[in-house]
């Protein structure tokens, strides 16, 4: 009986514990606000009563609060200045199942006036003052600003990435001074403005350059300043030349396709051509860079949001989650140039152990997202149509970033590469070659791993997937990707780049690079499937796959400028695979000797034959005295494999036919099959022993990964 009584006390004692408790949780848990386009700030926050601005709603918040947006548009940024607690977080997120934006457009109510065939104007309130990031938005698309060559179809810029670039091709007699159409514009087209991506001699055309055009002689175009820079290793990356791509805008005498704008910035006025009065179509005009705003918080939880025509500005963060947000045209600007400063960061997502998942960027003419901290997760996320300027990349990481997680994205469409890690510094002077005056940015034991790339450098040429130069990894891995570039029927890459070599490099680390991995990747239709250049230090490449580079199955460049060398870096186990008997036989070199380089100087070699002699490789070059071959130290697995070992060039494995140069190549070349591969799915599905031809079942695999990653974004 006493057992029995004692049982019940328990019993009540635990009752009572679990209900207090229950309510010390709840009450630590924090209010509940609601706002709404239809509430008022004098109300109370309530469901019934929501408040009405985003402003005076989170002016109230305390930590651990929740704050429900309903479903509408904000014309507002959404500042976050108060953190949360592990157990309580602070949220704010959309009402479940309503749909709300935030934008960086305000609506454009203005009187329109008929100017005449389909042309409307408007005149620009003075309030509006930077013409930099001057953008028009039709409902939620942002409009094309008047070009010339056009793009086709609806022009608006969520199209950018399916069509393309859209340039033209600059003429002989193109230089520092002006770029040389095959059209004659006449006078009205100065005032305007031209963007051109420069450079001379294939690996050039990094960055592009912004002028306005000062005056017309024939067909060539005056610039305002001249563009011009230094020769960098044997090439002029800055200068325009012939072949140059480039697109001309900011003329009202290229106001010539439907729903095209054209911004007279003298007269203030704003042109647009549309079939009916643009009042009728929902016209807005950014006036704003950030949608949401937070620094130095903590235990925030971001959910359900769209961003138009703005950023995330989210830094200093510490256990912060974005998460099932849309972040649409969220950089812009009119007159890309290189340098960019911090212009191409993109969206911010900086500080400690904070996830950033489950998200849609899109349609940045920057980067998509810049991450620096240790400890940030960015996964499961959907980034496309990136850095349309050619300036950025998919994902920027930040110098000095550790432990970061960057797994199982889709990223599609980049300008220049899809993940790209802020690099360090030359020396000064005359040692700005000297590796002990070199200032690498360093990382530690970042990932990037299953992940889908598709089409990267859509606008520039020489980058790669995953970028770096002078960057110390500290152990960082690129793993399980699947990278690929779609090719049109002819072979030729989708995305032109005018007439300049396209330099699309698959797993590559870019001089002065150190402490990196690179392993059980999928490379397909890169033109250099592995390049590993000059003063790369313990860099590993092993258990990869590329399939069909266009150019290089391997390949290395050293600066013409200095010695160089290779410390501990490996390339072994990796499969090479080609239908085409007469490519990939077209090898990259370094140079060991410290001479500068004739301009016209021909910077990669062609290569005769490939072939096996006593465990070596042996190339055969068209260039060298009575073609005698050049030898690279090639050790044998027991696998029957082979490994190329990289050292510091010492003198006794050099040849004096080879005029310094050391070449590389796969000593699997031209086997059709693949050997224990395997490629592992973010589900942990295992993909075991794909031998296939190229032409059908590596594009097979190609669409089952792509489907199993739409499907696991549910994009359709």
């Amino acid at each position: 009986m006493k057992s029995s009584k004692a049982s019940i006390n328990i019993i009540l004692y635990l009752f009572l514990f679990a209900t207090v408790f229950s309510a010390c949780l709840k009450k630590s848990s924090g209010n509940t606000y609601y706002v709404s386009n239809h509430g008022s700030d004098n109300s109370n926050g309530a469901e019934e009563n929501p408040f009405k601005s985003l402003d005076f709603a989170t002016s109230v918040l305390k930590q651990g609060d929740t704050l429900y947006l309903r479903g509408g548009d904000y014309y507002e940024t959404l500042h976050i200045d108060v953190s949360g607690t592990k157990t309580s977080p602070t949220i704010i997120a959309n009402y479940p199942g309503e749909q709300v934006n935030i934008y960086g457009a305000d609506p454009f109510n203005v009187e329109w006036e008929s100017e005449g065939d389909s042309i409307w104007m408007a005149r620009l309130p003075d309030s509006i003052e930077d013409f930099q990031k001057f953008q028009v938005f039709r409902g939620n698309v942002a409009l094309v600003e008047a070009r010339w060559p056009n793009m086709p179809g609806n022009s608006d810029m969520s199209m950018i990435g399916e069509y393309g670039p859209f340039r033209a091709i600059a003429r002989d007699g193109t230089d520092k001074d002006g770029v040389v159409a095959n059209k004659d514009f006449g006078r009205e087209i100065t005032r305007g403005g031209i963007c051109i991506w420069p450079g001379a001699y294939g690996v050039s055309a990094w960055r592009p350059q912004s002028r306005k055009i000062a005056s017309v002689e024939g067909n060539k175009l005056l610039f305002d300043t001249e563009m011009t820079s230094e020769f960098f290793s044997g090439i002029d990356p800055h200068t325009p030349y012939p072949g140059n791509a480039f697109f001309l805008f900011g003329s009202r005498n290229l106001l010539d396709h439907q729903h095209e704008f054209f911004l007279d910035e003298q007269e203030r006025k704003l042109y647009l051509i549309s079939q009916v009065n643009p009042a009728e179509n929902n016209i807005k005009i950014k006036r704003r860079d950030v949608g949401i705003f937070m620094d130095r918080v903590s235990n925030v939880t971001i959910k359900g949001l769209t961003v138009i025509g703005a950023t995330l500005t989210a830094t200093n963060l510490d256990q912060v989650s974005v998460e099932n947000c849309t972040f649409l045209y969220p950089e812009y600007v009119r007159y890309p140039n290189y340098p960019a400063r911090k212009t191409n960061q993109g969206m911010k997502f900086t500080g400690n152990n904070s996830i950033f998942k489950n998200n849609e960027i899109a349609y940045s003419s920057l980067s998509g997202l810049f991450v620096k901290g240790s400890g940030i997760k960015v996964l499961n996320n959907y980034i496309h149509d990136i850095a349309t300027t050619g300036v950025g990349s998919g994902v920027y990481i930040g110098a000095g970033s550790e432990y970061l997680l960057l797994a199982n994205n889709l990223i599609v469409r980049s300008g220049r590469s899809h993940f790209l890690c802020q690099g360090g510094r030359f020396g000064e002077g005359e040692n700005k070659f000297n590796e002990k005056h070199i200032r690498p940015a360093k990382i530690k034991e970042v990932i990037i791993e299953y992940n889908y790339l598709q089409d990267h450098n859509t606008y520039t040429s020489d980058c790669a997937l995953f970028y770096a130069w002078n960057v110390d990894g500290g152990g960082s891995k690129f793993r399980y990707n699947y990278c690929t570039e779609t090719l049109k029927e002819n072979g030729d890459y989708k995305y032109t780049n005018g007439n300049m070599d396209r330099q699309i490099q698959g797993l590559y680390s870019d001089n002065f690079c150190k402490n990196m991995e690179f392993s059980s990747n999928i490379v397909i239709n890169q033109t250099t499937g592995i390049q590993t250049n000059n003063f790369n230090v313990n860099i590993q490449v092993f258990n990869n796959t590329v399939i069909n580079p266009t150019k290089e199955m391997a390949a290395t460049f050293g600066y013409l400028e200095t010695p160089g060398y290779m410390r501990g870096t490996r390339i072994y186990n990796n499969n090479f695979f080609t239908t085409h008997t007469s490519k990939n036989i077209y090898l990259g070199m370094h140079c060991d000797r410290g001479s500068f380089a004739d301009p016209d100087e021909i910077r990669q070699e062609y290569i005769k034959s490939v072939s096996f002699m006593n465990g070596k490789v042996v190339t055969k070059r068209y260039d060298l005295p009575e073609k005698k071959p050049v030898y690279t130290k090639v050790g044998v697995l027991a696998d029957s494999t082979f490994e190329i070992i990289f050292d510091q060039h010492d003198p006794k494995l050099r040849n004096a036919e080879s005029g310094g140069n050391r070449l590389y190549t796969s000593p699997k070349y031209g086997k059709p099959e693949f050997y224990n591969n395997y490629f592992k799915l973010p589900n942990g599905e295992i993909l075991r022993d794909f031998s296939c031809d190229h032409q059908a079942k590596s594009r097979h695999l190609k669409v089952n990964i792509l489907n199993y990653f739409k499907h696991y974004y549910q994009i359709y």
